[in-house]
């Protein structure tokens, strides 16, 4: 870290802002968040309130990435803050900019009414002219810079400490830190930051350091520091000690102490009590919750820093060569398979997406199409066919974590007005839909469309009117038979609990803007369609496939980088998602042998848990595969109907990815 915030001496005060007006400071956080300039997805502001006077500055650091300089608005607000309810505010607050080395270059003591329109870009809230405040644009250069608040003519007070990159493009703010005084009941720690709006999501380092500091000289310190980070009033995730992960898709210590190193963050001695998050977030508003566990209070390090994009280090030697190795293993699985005329019932074209420990990217082969010369890229579109129920399930997990379903509604509670199946009174539950087992047929018996797309001008008036007139085969819960209509009726519940306009907004608003997953969707606009695969069916091409109403059953288009994100949500999730995650995952049938998640099928075989998708239209196919342990998976895509490939070669490399990790089950 370059920020000097460890230097003796230079310890924060303590932080005493009573909670309700702290709940105040993170609504306006989060409207930072949603308001100003459009701009892409970066680590764009922190913000923290605590103490200040003369004697104890409140002192904030802050990183420039590499590259152009960079306009940063500084401000120290303290009489404003009493316009939001909060009592104690630093009368007239001072800020001086510091670089490395501790050369002063900026100070302001009121703010300049001329730098309002500054404020207003970035979204943060008008200070009135005339004001106490302090606010300080600076244009900088790539490098460390610690902003230092005091009060003014031995003033002592609250005060809320803003630093904001400027600025839609261009250099990032890279890590963002702040040290203060973290007491108990009203007066914990509670700092903010914000991803700026923009897709996809980034990769956050969150640190909460206390004994951490001991090598630096640093005294009063907090002992065992707890870090819990919210989004709105959700916690999303925490920590106490970063040695012990928590939840099942946490970080293990080794891998956070390299990401420590990576990231250029000071390292953490081992079975320290410090607290550490390493965390996927979509843009957004958050909040961190910095206690001491037992009541223990002291000073503490808060820190964010920005992994996305970070530079690996060299990939050793041995590694380069297994991964060359692998390739050449998969190159030879694919040769006797692919054939770009689609002879013998070959495959015309694939993408293979592949993700594990050390190793996630997109391989093509073959071609895009019968008669092109182009071969398949990670952003080569794809039909996925059913590989769109698990999507889906991951859907209805979500909504069910946010409130808005629960698993066992029956499917009536959405539908109010219609006639729904029954058998001998046992109702259709969302569960039933997201696990074949609702008893329903697998295509309803009224689609309008010629082949090879029945499916196409299909209505929800349709629909009903054939939900309204048929009885379900099995009672629902007793046996598995597989649904397209089941998952094409929870799509339209999705959506009407929702609100949605469409399964592409759906899938846009849960998924596709937070994994970045910006290629999926039902209608694939014109400017995409010359990056779309041709499907074809022993060796002649295919129409495009389409659905309606039934969307969710198997309409999305996808591409290889989609799906391998798809895929590293379902093995390391962002924090949004992890609780959605987990309960898609779990089994809630176990009928004949088959497993059934939420759109996945469940397996162990040798000790080793799989789950699997496949998914076919009339001219493509795909299979998705992975195992939590080792985290490993596998998605295959093509542009030929009716083939076995895809699965089979799905399970034969997902088998060579897992055996390169040496990693029993």
């Amino acid at each position: 870290m370059s920020c000097s915030l460890l230097s003796p001496g230079a310890a924060a005060s303590p932080f005493a802002a009573p909670l309700a007006a702290a709940r105040v400071w993170l609504a306006l956080l989060v409207a930072m968040a949603t308001t100003g300039e459009a701009q892409e997805s970066r680590l764009a502001n922190l913000a923290i309130r605590a103490e200040a006077s003369a004697g104890e500055p409140l002192i904030v650091g802050f990183n420039v990435g590499a590259g152009a300089e960079k306009t940063v608005l500084i401000r120290a607000v303290g009489p404003t803050l009493g316009s939001f309810g909060v009592s104690g505010p630093l009368p007239d607050p001072r800020v001086q900019l510091f670089a490395s080395g501790n050369a002063r270059i900026g100070e302001n003591d009121d703010h300049a009414v001329a730098d309002s329109p500054v404020f207003a870009q970035v979204g943060a809230f008008g200070l009135p002219a005339g004001s106490k405040d302090a606010a300080l644009v600076a244009r900088l250069a790539p490098g460390g810079y610690t902003a230092h608040v005091t009060g003014a003519a031995g003033t002592r007070g609250t005060v809320l400490v803003e630093v904001y990159a400027v600025g839609s493009t261009g250099t990032p703010l890279t890590n963002l830190s702040a040290r203060a005084r973290v007491g108990t009941g009203d007066t914990l720690l509670i700092p903010g930051f914000v991803l700026s709006p923009g897709a996809p999501s980034r990769r956050v380092l969150v640190r909460a350091v206390g004994p951490g500091l001991v090598p630096f000289g640093v005294t009063g310190l907090l002992a065992d520091p707890k870090l819990e980070l919210f989004q709105g009033g959700t916690r999303i995730a925490e920590n106490d000690n970063w040695g012990t992960p928590v939840g099942p898709h946490a970080a293990s210590a080794e891998a956070l102490g390299t990401t420590f190193q990576r990231s250029g963050a000071f390292s953490l001695p081992a079975g320290s009590l410090d607290a550490a998050l390493d965390v996927l977030l979509p843009p957004g508003g958050y909040t961190l919750q910095v206690s001491g566990t037992g009541g223990r209070t002291g000073d503490a390090l808060v820190e964010v820093y920005d992994l996305t994009g970070v530079v690996e280090p060299p990939v050793p030697a041995s590694a380069r060569a297994a991964s060359d190795a692998l390739r050449a293993q998969i190159d030879a699985l694919l040769a006797p398979e692919i054939d770009p005329t689609g002879a013998g019932g070959k495959v015309v074209g694939a993408a293979i997406g592949i993700i594990g420990p050390q190793v996630r990217t997109v391989l093509g082969y073959g071609v895009t199409a019968l008669g092109s010369s182009t071969p398949p890229a990670s952003d080569t579109l794809f039909e996925i066919g059913s590989n769109t129920k698990p999507i889906t399930g991951l859907i209805l997990a979500d909504r069910v974590i946010k409130g808005q379903m629960r698993l066992d509604d029956p499917v009536s509670r959405f539908f109010p007005n219609a006639t729904l199946p029954s058998f001998a009174g046992s109702s259709v539950q969302l569960v039933h839909l997201a696990t074949h087992t609702g008893g329903l047929a697998d295509f309803p018996d009224n689609l309008v469309g010629a082949p090879p797309n029945p499916a196409a001008g299909y209505t929800r008036a349709l629909l009903f009117d054939y939900l309204g007139r048929v009885a379900l085969r099995t009672r629902p819960g007793t046996a598995i038979a597989y649904s397209n209509l089941g998952f094409g009726v929870l799509g339209v519940a999705l959506q009407e609990a929702s609100g949605a306009a469409s399964y592409d907004a759906l899938f846009a608003e849960v998924l596709g803007d937070p994994l970045g997953m910006k290629d999926t969707r039902v209608n694939v606009p014109a400017s995409s369609t010359a990056r779309s695969a041709r499907g074809s069916r022993q060796g002649r091409l295919v129409v495009p496939s389409q659905i309606d109403t039934l969307e969710a059953s198997g309409a999305l288009r996808s591409t290889g980088a989609d799906m391998l994100a798809f895929l590293a949500a379902n093995l390391a999730p962002p924090a949004t998602l992890q609780d959605a995650v987990a309960l898609s995952q779990r089994v809630y049938f176990d009928l004949d042998g088959r497993r059934m998640a939420l759109g996945f099928s469940v397996e162990t075989r040798n000790g080793r848990t799989y789950f699997s998708k496949s998914g076919a239209t009339p001219g493509f196919t795909s299979h998705l595969r992975f195992t939590p342990s080792p985290p490993a998976g596998v998605v295959i895509l093509t542009n030929t109907g009716q083939s076995a490939a895809a699965e089979r070669l799905a399970e034969t490399i997902l088998e060579a990815v897992v055996a390169r990790t040496g990693a029993q089950p």
